[in-house]
């Protein structure tokens, strides 16, 4: 037995059934039967593309939908690390003062400029050269 096209098997149509519908056919139409075969013909067409079109058309919206599915999605993302990048930027920042902490602010000021203990200062302190000559590290005085 050999195997029925696909559109034929859907319907469930033998050999026999084709016959008996050519024969009706032929008993309706008569001699306008290839008229009206040629204008099914344009039918099933139309309707192919009307079909092919509405397919067309519900992957576009299904896309669509996806593409507002990631658009929410990296919106949701965005706030989380706003969120995330404010609560690191409270924990690094130094703690604030109120208003009534001048002596604190004064004690912090004073030790940001101060220079560390057990550093020597950055001023040039008078010192012997290779010379023996006190120098006030001034090359330009001898």
């Amino acid at each position: 037995m050999e195997a029925m096209p696909p559109f034929l098997a859907f319907f469930n149509i033998g050999p026999f059934e084709i016959m008996v519908l050519g024969a009706v056919s032929i008993m309706l139409f008569g001699g306008d039967l290839p008229d009206v075969a040629r204008k099914a013909g344009v039918l099933v067409g139309k309707l192919r593309a009307t079909a092919a079109d509405l397919r067309r058309q519900l992957d576009d919206a299904s896309q669509v939908r996806e593409v507002k599915t990631m658009v929410e999605d990296v919106k949701a993302d965005v706030t989380e690390l706003e969120r995330q990048a404010e609560e690191t930027r409270d924990m690094l920042a130094p703690p604030r003062l109120q208003n009534g902490d001048d002596d604190e602010r004064e004690r912090r000021r004073r030790a940001f400029h101060e220079e560390p203990q057990g550093m020597p200062s950055s001023d040039v302190d008078d010192h012997d050269d290779a010379d023996g000559d006190k120098d006030a590290g001034n090359a330009a005085t001898k």
